[in-house]
């Protein structure tokens, strides 16, 4: 039997406690920095769209083909929970109608293959970009996902930063607007340098590691083939409800069995429709963004669960049809009642009629589909998005959630629900739009200012580094503190030599033919020796003062304070000693490591509520001794540690 919705507010009552918790969790742990994350995602763009124009410069078949970037994935749809630092880009093919592309259904439900039935064709029209793509076309005229991907884009990439992008720098500009009423000021221009860093090939895509102006960015690059209304699949898939957009996309991902031509099955997307059905729908967006997040991702990624994001908004698109089976932009009852009458509704039995069952509301949904293990793909629902599950850990799925919606339901507070959303891999970011990026650029512009003013500073000043939490992705309070240190590269003429000592973690740094200097060059000399000594050591506290300080003062900016990093004891010449920092080793060490980075912020939280002086420092080196422990090497291997448990196992763990 299933309980009809009802229109009075009585019935929303029994949630207030929950709903009071939601709203606290979606504020403090979910919700995204809108500033940030537009930030990011511009800059993702900006650096994407600077590589297709290369490349199409560096391949003519390749531009042939291009028609545009698509952003897809939760980073576009307004449902990134975590920081918004990774993003979904397609790059949007189209094969050229003198080759009659015709698309074939197969057996394999959600794939299709695509046969270009007069190939030959295309010698007469373009012999050099038939000539290319007979790279990813087979002697039956099949396009091929693998050989798409790897022999023709992935090698167009590789030629294009061999050729074009020194050390794989890439530079862009960003334009920044003061806007008051209806008019826009511009206020500055900002010079970015970043670095590609890393690219891996992962699935359907290459994804880019970006790294530059105090960011680190991943950007999955996808290929796909855009098809306009004439190639809708037919049997068996649902008919386009929109005339537009009325184009869909095939990406090069192939079923996860084996068959014969494998490479020659595509996944059909239809990522432009799916943003129209969940667009604008209120409270739709925030309660698919609380199944997703701690912990329904906590509920998946706590309790060990592997059903995917996609098939978690799969649920959604298929509660949306339900409420309004013509998709025409009617927002359905159930998305403008409160928030936690959206994720929860009283526990009833649930019917095994498809249509009756999707009446419910969307964690009654959830687990009834986990009962019945199965999630039908929207666009074919002969496809089952829990395919990759075997029946014990569906089975296990399911009894988590019923567990958790058992205690939400007998004791509907604030408490309930957040012990299971709180101390989340997420934290909102509540101040203004300055953030890190932006810091960082503003400092990149006052050091730039003081190269002016002091050619000593210019000639010894190599770049910026974002350092601490703000940058390493571990910060938990308000985004108002940044750590940024000057790079400075002493002169070779000098013949500096690092000297250890008896003080762990400190060393000293002797200039041992320092006169030389003065023969390269006489004004460099005269102010560096203000901080080295007569006996030609750097020291720390004159370098900060009469050199940094100084250039700061004459260069007309406001006073701002450099914490000294000398040893906390009495000794003879204290003013020699450095602290050693090894912060981009360091950052390389905890780069993508699963939940190393949320277990650190949780223990910084718990050090905070204590009131305990442990530096945030001190508890970064404890997960970074760990790890060597556990993975002497270092390398890209994550131990199972952080890998393979919840995140409560990784706080807890001895």
């Amino acid at each position: 039997m299933v309980r009809k919705r009802s229109n009075g507010k009585s019935e929303y009552r029994k949630y207030v406690g929950i709903e009071q918790g939601l709203i606290y969790a979606n504020t403090e742990y979910i919700s995204l920095n809108r500033n940030e994350a537009q930030f990011n995602r511009e800059v993702a763009e900006d650096i994407i769209q600077k590589l297709i124009r290369l490349m199409r410069k560096e391949s003519p078949a390749f531009d042939s083909l291009y028609v545009d970037i698509f952003g897809g994935g939760s980073g576009y749809e307004g449902l990134q929970i975590s920081a918004p630092d990774e993003f979904d880009i397609d790059i949007l093919m189209r094969i050229p109608e003198e080759t009659d592309p015709v698309l074939l259904e197969n057996n394999i439900p959600g794939y299709v293959n695509l046969q270009l039935e007069n190939f030959q064709n295309l010698e007469y029209f373009d012999p050099e970009l038939y000539k290319e793509m007979q790279t990813f076309v087979d002697d039956k005229n099949y396009l091929l996902t693998k050989e798409m991907k790897g022999s023709f884009m992935q090698s167009i990439f590789d030629r294009t930063v061999k050729n074009n992008l020194a050390d794989n720098m890439i530079k862009i500009g960003k334009f920044w607007f003061k806007v008051a009423g209806k008019i826009s000021t511009l206020i500055a221009l900002c010079n970015f340098s970043f670095q590609i860093s890393r690219v891996q090939s992962l699935g359907p895509a290459f994804t880019l590691t970006i790294e530059g102006a105090g960011l680190h960015l991943s950007v999955d690059l996808v290929p796909c083939i855009l098809l306009d209304s004439s190639h809708w699949p037919g049997a068996g898939f649902k008919d386009n409800p929109y005339s537009e957009p009325s184009d869909f996309f095939l990406v090069p991902k192939s079923p996860k069995k084996e068959l014969p031509h494998i490479e020659r099955y595509w996944r059909l997307s239809f990522q432009k429709q799916e943003r129209e059905i969940i667009f604008d729908c209120q409270w739709l967006k925030p309660t698919l963004r609380i199944f997703k997040t701690p912990n329904l991702q906590r509920i998946r990624d706590r309790f060990g669960h592997k059903v995917s994001s996609y098939a978690l908004k799969t649920i959604f698109l298929w509660k949306m049809e339900a409420d309004d089976p013509d998709l025409d932009g009617d927002i359905p009852e159930l998305w403008l009642a409160p928030l936690s009458y959206c994720v929860v509704y009283v526990c009833i039995e649930l019917s095994s009629n498809w249509a009756q069952f999707w009446s419910l509301q969307m964690l009654e949904i959830y687990l009834g589909c986990l009962k019945k293990g199965k999630i039908p793909y929207f666009w074919n629902s002969k496809l089952d998005l829990l395919n990759n599950l075997t029946e014990s850990q569906i089975d296990q799925c399911r009894r988590d959630v019923e567990g958790m919606l058992q205690d939400i339901t007998d004791n509907p507070l604030p408490e309930t629900i957040l012990k299971y959303l709180r101390g989340g891999t997420s934290i909102k970011f509540k101040g203004g739009p300055t953030g890190a990026p932006q810091i960082f650029q503003i400092v990149n512009k006052i050091t730039t200012a003081m190269k002016r003013q002091s050619p000593a500073f210019a000639r010894l000043h190599v770049k910026n580094f974002g350092a601490g939490s703000s940058y390493e992705g571990l910060k938990v309070g308000e985004p108002g503190e940044f750590d940024i240190d000057f790079l400075f590269k002493l002169p070779e003429a000098t013949t500096p030599i690092l000297k250890e000592d008896t003080i762990p973690g400190f060393v000293q740094l002797q200039l041992r033919t320092f006169g030389n200097l003065a023969l390269q060059s006489t004004e460099l000399h005269r102010v560096m020796r203000r901080f080295v000594d007569s006996q030609n050591y750097l020291l720390t506290s004159e370098m900060k003062s009469s050199f940094i300080e100084s250039v700061f003062d004459k260069t007309r900016f406001q006073e701002f304070f450099i914490v000294p990093k000398q040893p906390k004891r009495d000794h003879p010449h204290i003013d020699r000693y450095w602290r050693l920092s090894f912060q981009m080793q360091e950052r390389k060490i905890i780069f993508n490591r699963f939940w190393m980075k949320p277990a650190i912020r949780a223990l910084k939280c718990m050090r905070d509520h204590f009131g305990h002086n442990v530096s945030s420092y001190a508890i970064k080196t404890v997960f970074m001794r760990e790890l060597e422990r556990l993975n002497p090497a270092l390398d890209q291997y994550t131990p199972e540690l952080w890998s393979q448990n919840p995140l409560s196992f990784c706080i807890v763990y001895r």
